[in-house]
């Protein structure tokens, strides 16, 4: 489900990416919209070197794609979480 002009991050779920973004990064998990790893989701390589598959486990353990970018995540707004999941 969409909210305004976003979509839902193929990582955490929340509606973070803008609609007709190329390769935006999500502000709650730093997943980097990548269509190659969407569509091959156990692959590292393309943008990132995390497999989408394993930034999504990892998001679920600790909250962010990647522990290196611990520090550049924030908390989903009320209206990104509308849609979730």
């Amino acid at each position: 489900m969409n909210t305004g002009n976003n979509i839902n991050c193929g990582c955490c779920g929340f509606s973070t990416i803008e609609f007709d973004a190329i390769a935006a990064i999500c502000d709650v998990c730093f997943w980097q919209k990548d269509f190659s790893q969407e569509k091959n989701t156990g692959d590292a390589g393309g943008l990132k070197s995390v497999s989408l598959m394993q930034s999504i486990v990892n998001y679920k353990s600790f909250g962010v794609m990647d522990r290196t970018f611990l520090n550049k995540v924030r908390l989903p707004k009320e209206s990104e979480i509308q849609g979730h999941g």
